[in-house]
């Protein structure tokens, strides 16, 4: 392959060995070795979310996992913002449905209760009004996502 330029994604590849390759972006041009350069490649391509309050433990410390991997995220304050239905019911379908999502451990014992006994069509609806009933963090990369602090399962999405 060496003398062939190859396109990939904003990135053209000089020249490459088994062991090194030389590519050009629009951020760095040089040597670098081949398992860095899948390991940067997958930086750029994830696409991460972590929906959460500023206070929760697990929620910042997801923040420090990404930060220090120098994989950038967008938060999402859910005090501010929340979840849309869209983004809830995606997160949901992944992680086990509607139920799994809720953190059955939470402070306000009467809304928890409320919410586990009404009507399954107003659940949905109740959950998306009051946001902090949702176990945090919630972290997506596109159509992957996880609920609570799992590293474990960050360290492998691509």
């Amino acid at each position: 392959m060496s003398g062939k330029a190859k396109p990939m994604k904003n990135i053209l590849i000089i020249s490459s060995s088994p062991k090194k390759m030389i590519f050009s972006s629009k951020t760095f041009y040089g040597t670098i070795d081949l398992g860095t350069f899948i390991l940067w490649k997958r930086k750029v391509d994830m696409n991460i979310q972590i929906f959460g309050t500023k206070k929760c433990n697990d929620t910042r410390k997801a923040e420090r996992f990404f930060k220090e991997r120098g994989i950038k995220y967008q938060f999402i304050d859910m005090k501010e913002k929340g979840m849309s239905k869209g983004e809830f019911n995606s997160v949901a379908q992944v992680n086990g449905g509607l139920d799994n999502m809720i953190n059955w451990d939470g402070k306000d014992k009467d809304l928890l209760a409320l919410i586990k006994y009404i009507a399954d069509d107003d659940k949905l609806e109740k959950v998306l009004e009051n946001p902090q009933v949702i176990k945090t963090p919630v972290v997506r990369n596109g159509k992957q996502s996880t609920l609570g602090y799992l590293p474990d399962v960050w360290k492998n999405w691509n």
